[in-house]
């Protein structure tokens, strides 16, 4: 996030506080209990709002970097990568943006590689399938010739031995 980012961001808070502050002062009451404890909350916000004004002032001023930086600490489990996740995604953090465009491209390299990878082993198969075909055909003359052979040479033998034995 850059200076003018920060600056405005800056302005965005004063603003919604002023009119926090504003709106509040807009209510009246009824009785005379109420409306002490209303002018003490709206005393109180009105003081608020000026430390606070003053405060984005002297940061603004003492603004040294270019970039704004925080720092979390805490617990484990307490929510410290939501919140840091969560300021990355609103506020598009180019880096992040980055990652999420690579990461996009290394699945679509993934998936080309895999595509690729699918159809080797398809046109490896059809191969495969060719080659157990054209070897039953093989197989198949083969038996045939040896079937026909031993019907011709056992049949009769069998029957020899037979007419002989009995």
């Amino acid at each position: 996030m850059d200076k003018q980012k920060i600056e405005q961001h800056y302005s965005e808070v004063k603003e919604v506080i002023s009119q926090a502050v504003q709106d509040s002062f807009a209510e009246t009451y009824n009785n005379e209990e109420e409306n002490a404890f209303a002018e003490n909350i709206k005393t109180q916000l009105a003081k608020i709002n000026e430390n606070f004004k003053k405060e984005i002032e002297e940061l603004e001023q003492s603004t040294e970097w270019d970039k704004f930086c925080i720092s979390f600490f805490g617990e484990t489990n307490a929510g410290k990568s939501t919140i840091i996740e969560s300021l990355r995604i609103i506020y598009n953090e180019e880096s992040r943006l980055q990652k999420i465009l690579g990461n996009q491209q290394s699945l679509q390299e993934a998936l080309k590689k895999n595509a690729q990878a699918y159809a080797s082993i398809a046109e490896q198969t059809k191969e495969l399938k060719a080659f157990v075909k054209s070897k039953k055909k093989t197989v198949s003359a083969k038996t045939l010739v040896i079937s026909v052979i031993l019907t011709a040479v056992l049949v009769p033998a069998i029957l020899l031995a037979l007419f002989f034995f009995l």
